[in-house]
Order: structure tokens, then C-alpha cells, then sequence
């Protein structure tokens, strides 16, 4: 690990893997409310992970087309 973005990026996806293990076991147990639960826990996860694997994206593409003259 080289930076504190990397560890950053790597405890967010060690996160992703606790909530959706979570996310898991709540859509098993019995009940209907777990199960809504379960479901949108699993929904914000994966929107969650979808926005961290992304960020490096945009901020390379937003310090390509602004320069890097805003970023120091």
C-alpha cells in the first residue's frame, strides 16, 4: 500500500463485503420486514460501491479536462 487513497479504497471494499454479507442475512430470515430490509440495505451498498469504484474515474477525468492548476 502506497498511499492513504489505497487503504482508503481497499477498507471501502471491505465494507461493501460486511453490508452485503449483512444485507444477506437479513433477506434470510423469516418475516417480511427483514426481507424489505435485506433489500434495501443491498441496494445502498451496491450504490455505495458503484461510487467508490468510480471516484478514482472521475477525478482523473475531471483533472484532465481542468488542468491540475484547481487541484494544487
Amino acid at each position: 500500500m502506497n498511499t492513504v487513497g489505497e487503504l482508503a479504497f481497499i477498507a471501502g471494499i471491505a465494507l461493501a463485503t460486511v453490508g452485503f454479507s449483512i444485507a444477506g442475512l437479513l433477506f434470510m430470515m423469516p418475516g417480511p420486514e427483514y426481507t424489505r430490509r435485506g433489500k434495501q440495505v443491498a441496494k445502498n451498498v451496491l450504490i455505495g460501491t458503484i461510487i467508490l469504484l468510480s471516484a478514482n474515474m472521475v477525478v482523473s477525468f475531471l483533472t484532465s479536462q481542468l488542468g491540475t492548476s484547481l487541484c494544487t
